[in-house]
């Protein structure tokens, strides 16, 4: 069976390290995209940069060829360790770890991850950087109860 081949571009953002969190992500799909995002009032960077791959690939409904592009090393290390993935401070993410996995392996994708240079100026990542970091400030518009105003 020949698999569609879909583009996915992520991002994720926090304001403060744990603090309020975003995450963007855009699906290409021959003509067609689409824009997944999201947040949490606390979270981490590398939890919104893992939950914007998740979230565009929960989105997909049927196995596809895929080729996820991130700026997040964090990410790209993740997607190549077969075992759960540790932060920095050798603690399991293992919540987040097992909603990747999972979203990795149920969909039956052939995934590929390229590492973009981050705010280099790549139309995709820059849209997802301003996806993640509009519901970052969300998130704590949320998180201590002051009022969203857009502009």
């Amino acid at each position: 069976m020949k698999l569609s081949k879909v583009e996915i571009y992520t991002d994720g953002s926090c304001l403060g390290n744990p603090g309020p969190g975003g995450y963007g992500a855009i699906i290409r799909w021959k003509e067609i995209e689409k824009e997944v995002s999201g947040y949490d009032i606390s979270s981490t960077n590398n939890k919104m940069e893992l939950h914007a791959v998740i979230a565009a690939m929960q989105k997909l409904t049927k196995p596809c060829d895929i080729t996820v592009y991130t700026d997040s090393q964090y990410v790209i290390q993740c997607a190549s360790h077969d075992d759960e993935w540790r932060n920095a401070d050798n603690r399991p993410n293992s919540e987040v770890w097992t909603l990747f996995s999972q979203a990795r392996d149920e969909g039956n994708h052939t995934i590929r991850f390229m590492k973009l240079p981050a705010h280099s100026g790549n139309y995709y990542n820059e849209r997802c950087h301003k996806l993640a970091h509009e519901k970052a400030v969300e998130a704590r518009h949320v998180r201590y109860g002051t009022k969203v105003t857009k502009i």
